[in-house]
């Protein structure tokens, strides 16, 4: 389980590299889900979302106000990273197939009642221009994740980021 932790805790865990050869990531994406430490706060810390890549782990810090919320996610339990580009999410609408059957059928007869029913049947696609990073680690033998939505026109930052500190856990689709 991810839990926050103070700058001690975070050391300790996954070390800690000068803050002039650090590589960050800095409020490039905003908290999805997956932290319970980060589910307290107010929804408008979930934006300012900062990645560091420390010597045995990723620091992942959100701020609210002045203060810092730290969790640690060190590499040996980092299964994948993955940006996920969502194009288009099938919704399937529920329509009463029976209830347009029988509308159309008192309006047009047997013609109308087949064209209202087959009328339910359709399927409806929304288009979505998010992007998310989902992070899979293992948690005492379970595999976990924390999702991240990336913000808009970050994602080529986003994805250098992870391919730089993460070339062997990271994919992009």
């Amino acid at each position: 389980m991810l839990e926050a932790l103070d700058k001690n805790q975070m050391e300790a865990l996954i070390g800690k590299t000068s803050m002039f050869s650090q590589k960050g990531l800095i409020s490039k994406v905003s908290y999805v889900s997956g932290v319970s430490a980060f589910e307290a706060l107010p929804s408008v810390s979930k934006d300012y979302v900062n990645f560091y890549k420390q010597p045995k782990g990723l620091e992942v810090q959100m701020q609210t106000g002045f203060k810092a919320v730290r969790i640690a996610v060190p590499d040996v339990t980092i299964r994948h990273i993955s940006f996920e580009t969502k194009e288009t999410i099938l919704e399937k609408k529920e329509k009463s197939v029976l209830g347009r059957a029988v509308v159309g059928g008192v309006l047009l007869g047997p013609f109308g009642a087949l064209l209202g029913g087959m009328s339910g049947m359709k399927d409806k696609t929304t288009e979505v221009p998010d992007n998310f990073i989902t992070l899979v680690y293992d948690d005492a033998g379970e595999e976990k994740c924390v999702v991240f939505h990336c913000k808009k026109n970050t994602s080529s930052d986003v994805k250098k980021y992870f391919t730089d500190c993460y070339p062997s856990v990271f994919s992009a689709q």
